[in-house]
């Protein structure tokens, strides 16, 4: 649900999610298999780009930075900023006059889509859920199933209780709303923060299980929705909040415009959309 975006943006990294079946999942333990992807964590857009490169077996990248012109950004304003940290808010907006500065359009708006992907799934369930409990299911009813972190286990054993109606929902929705997302951004990517929050201390949450899943669940939330309508995502950071902690600004495009993305994260981190100095 998050992972490469949410480590990078926790670090003042830059981490890119790239498209199902851009990079080879042969040998990859899975938690989902139809969610899994598998994308680099660097210093650099340039990096990430050549690691991408390395991890497809490809001998060179014809990516080259993007000119910003009349690029389109559609920021929605449902969910994704739903209990955001100000330091948080503070650089995306920030960053985003940086990328208008340099002739990005910004568009501002309530998306449908995901608003129904995240009821779908509050009625239905998880999809990583499913999977991995069908996975993982002689380790979860095993004798070693104690020796996993019970709030790990939680999460796993909750797709045992899915019903086949529940995991048809939530595939008839993931491809519904792809297509429909696809037509809504018509050329343009998503924008909005990585994260909602900076990276938590991590003392409270090991010491209270509600605690922990409220915020796993904020944690996992804006990066939820590239996993569940295919989208390949760019994490890069933004700069410093109040407490010294990294943010991060999060690029989104339907799947397969990974390299247009990386041509546009290029530019964006040459325009200067991280000012830690």
């Amino acid at each position: 649900g998050g992972s490469v975006r949410i480590p990078a943006a926790f670090n003042g990294l830059v981490g890119l999610k790239t498209s199902e079946g851009r990079i080879d999942k042969t040998a990859v333990y899975p938690l989902s298999q139809t969610l899994d992807s598998v994308g680099p964590l660097a210093r650099t857009v340039e990096d990430c780009i050549l690691l991408d490169a390395a991890l497809r077996g490809a001998v060179a990248t014809d990516i080259r930075r993007a000119g910003l012109a009349g690029l389109r950004l559609v920021v929605p304003e449902n969910v994704v900023f739903d209990q955001a940290e100000d330091g948080v808010v503070a650089n995306f907006e920030r960053a985003l006059s940086v990328l208008a500065a340099a002739g990005a359009k910004v568009e501002r708006r309530r998306l449908p889509v995901i608003d129904e992907m995240f009821a779908t799934g509050a009625a239905h369930g998880s999809l990583t859920a499913a999977e991995a409990y069908a996975f993982h299911r002689e380790l979860m009813e095993g004798p070693d199933a104690a020796r996993v972190d019970p709030r790990i286990t939680s999460r796993i054993t909750a797709g045992k209780r899915m019903t086949a109606l529940s995991l048809l929902a939530i595939q008839d929705m993931r491809r519904r709303l792809t297509v429909a997302l696809a037509a809504e951004l018509d050329g343009a990517l998503l924008a909005f923060p990585t994260v909602a929050h900076a990276a938590p201390e991590i003392a409270p949450l090991e010491a209270d299980v509600d605690l922990y899943h409220q915020v796993n669940l904020r944690t996992l939330r804006n990066t939820m929705i590239g996993n569940i309508l295919t989208l390949c995502g760019l994490a890069l950071p933004t700069g410093l909040d109040g407490r010294g902690l990294p943010t991060s600004l999060l690029l989104s495009a339907p799947a397969g415009d990974d390299a247009r993305l990386l041509a546009i994260g290029l530019a964006a981190e040459a325009a200067g959309i991280d000012q830690r100095g």
